[in-house]
């Protein structure tokens, strides 16, 4: 009998506020690659609502039903990444836009997973594998603790259950329908993890890590080898878990039977290597190591972590304790060379963005920190500012104020204070050259990440509608980048020290921008500015004159 091998794929990602996932949309676009390679049929979705989501499975059980008429053997596969919850036995996946502010209202608001087997049930496949990575922490549901005590949202996912009709009526265990395979990201009970911003979640990256090294393993012994590599990448903190009443063998890849594709002759230990090499950043070299333990390389790269660790051991953050008082923190940046510029990652960009170009920079201090109106007035004595606070950007000064600031600063402390130039502005958006598309890391404008105006009317793909506060926020707001440094992106624009001039295509070393001009140079975009100004790619340009409650400033020094 022919074979067909069918999958349907939801990522849900963008939920509202703090619920907001980051890998879900890579989690299924990389499932989706390793799938293919061993014959499945993928269709694919992003963030859908309850009513699309029953319509895609309703199409998906449609489509195997119809393969089975033809007369095909059908393998059925279904994956789900975003948040989940159990309550009173059932788990339940959460669709975009799910109003959820009780239990009583779970059944109705998202998709419960034993209609989904049901379903699969009556289709008729003969091999069905479910795969959920939804039991992710749910900010949502934090409150629930409180007034329904046996509810945890963090609590993860419970053995499922579904109910078919048979001549018995009977209540029956997912083990024990014949043909299936059901995989939790985590085991009953444990909550399972987003993973790092911009990659994989564990699940996921073991999974496809498996199938790329071990594609013969039978079923059974395939997810155990998932479960391994998951507990590895987590550090034990998480396991995944399966359970199955596959009759015969499966296999993703039959041993007797070539690939429907020609595998990447390089392993993901081989690219994370090359990565980690080629980008010579702490970060890397200490995740290489956490990833693989044995490697081959583990030598080379532990000599490269220890000459990290030497270097910036004592000089990565520069505190208030080294400081007087109304001095900035400052944070060490290891400098590096990076693409500038409109690059592959930017959406919406302007034409002075362009022509991308290669950048060299030396390494350097950035201020941790947007300067404080306390800052400033300890220096200069009065408080420009329209929004008033200590703790909020100093606002409404110029290029040319921020230079007297900067003069007065530098004859009280000794020390050489200065504006970014926008090429090391630029590099530290991008936490050391990254391609990213905002400066907390992110490649989501999100009002809870960062503050700009994120109304309705200014929506973007790479955005999320929400919050317009109208003012400015304080210097420690929100998550920093991983650098360390905050508000990258939004709150007020940024001088940089250059003048404002053309990009060109050659590569550059240090560039100080034009020797002469008009305007000076601004980054980072502001309170009131919508999603497309806040790219690490935009620039803009003001007399050195000008003033504003959207402008002010961060310092910079050399190392």
């Amino acid at each position: 009998m022919p074979e067909k091998r069918v999958a349907l794929l939801i990522g849900n990602a963008n939920y509202a506020g703090e619920a907001k996932l980051y890998n879900p949309i890579n989690d299924v676009n990389s499932l989706t690659t390793a799938l293919k390679k061993v014959g499945f049929e993928v269709t694919l979705f992003y963030d859908l609502s309850l009513t699309n989501m029953k319509s895609k499975v309703g199409e998906f059980i449609s489509k195997i039903t119809s393969l089975k008429q033809q007369g095909y053997y059908v393998t059925a596969l279904f994956y789900f990444s975003g948040h989940g919850m159990q309550d009173n036995g059932e788990n339940f996946l959460f669709p975009i836009g799910a109003e959820v502010n009780k239990p009583a209202d779970l059944p109705y608001e998202c998709y419960p997973l034993s209609r989904l087997e049901a379903n699969l049930s009556q289709s008729k496949a003969d091999m069905q594998i479910i795969m959920i990575d939804a039991c992710r922490a749910n900010p949502t549901a934090k409150s629930w603790t409180r007034d329904f005590p046996s509810i945890d949202p963090n609590a993860g996912l419970t053995t499922p259950t579904f109910t078919r009709r048979d001549n018995q009526s009977a209540t029956i265990n997912f083990a024990q329908a014949q043909g299936t395979l059901i995989s939790f990201a985590a085991a009953p009970g444990q909550k399972a993890l987003d993973g790092r911003g911009g990659e994989n979640s564990p699940y996921i990256r073991a999974f496809t890590t498996v199938l790329d090294q071990y594609p013969t393993e039978v079923l059974e012994s395939f997810f155990r080898k998932v479960n391994e590599y998951v507990a590895q990448y987590t550090q034990g903190v998480q396991e995944s878990w399966s359970t199955n009443n596959v009759k015969g063998n499966f296999y993703f890849q039959k041993p007797d039977t070539k690939p429907v594709t020609t595998p990447t002759t390089d392993n993901r230990e081989e690219k994370d290597y090359q990565r980690a090499i080629q980008r010579d950043e702490k970060s890397l070299y200490e995740t290489f190591l956490e990833d693989y333990p044995n490697s081959k390389y583990k030598t080379e790269i532990s000599q490269k972590l220890k000459a990290k660790q030497q270097t910036t051991n004592n000089s990565s953050l520069i505190t208030k304790q080294d400081l007087l008082p109304f001095e900035p923190e400052m944070v060490y940046v290891q400098g590096g060379t990076f693409e500038m510029g409109c690059t592959s990652e930017q959406r919406d960009c302007y034409n002075n963005e362009k022509p991308v170009h290669s950048v060299t920079v030396d390494n350097f201090y950035m201020g941790k920190y947007e300067v404080s109106q306390k800052e400033w007035v300890a220096v200069m004595g009065s408080n420009p500012s329209y929004f008033k606070g200590d703790n909020l950007p100093v606002e409404q000064v110029s290029w040319e104020d921020v230079q007297e600031y900067i003069k007065k600063l530098n004859a009280k402390t000794g020390k050489k204070y200065r504006l970014p130039t926008e090429a090391e502005w630029e590099y530290a958006a991008r936490e050391g050259g990254k391609k990213v598309l905002f400066g907390n890391g992110s490649n989501t404008a999100d009002p809870s990440q960062m503050n700009f105006d994120a109304s309705a009317s200014y929506k973007k793909s790479y955005s999320v509608a929400g919050t317009y506060r109208g003012k400015t926020v304080p210097v420690d707001s929100f998550s920093p980048n991983s650098l360390g440094l905050y508000n990258m992106s939004g709150n007020v624009w940024e001088w940089c020290s250059d003048w404002y001039g053309a990009y060109s295509a050659s590569p550059q070393t240090n560039p100080t921008g034009a020797n002469t001009g008009s305007y000076r140079v601004g980054r980072g975009g502001s309170w009131r500015h919508n999603p497309r100004s806040l790219r690490v790619a935009v620039r803009v340009n003001n007399y050195p004159t000008y003033r504003r409650s959207s402008i002010g400033f961060r310092l910079s020094k050399m190392d």
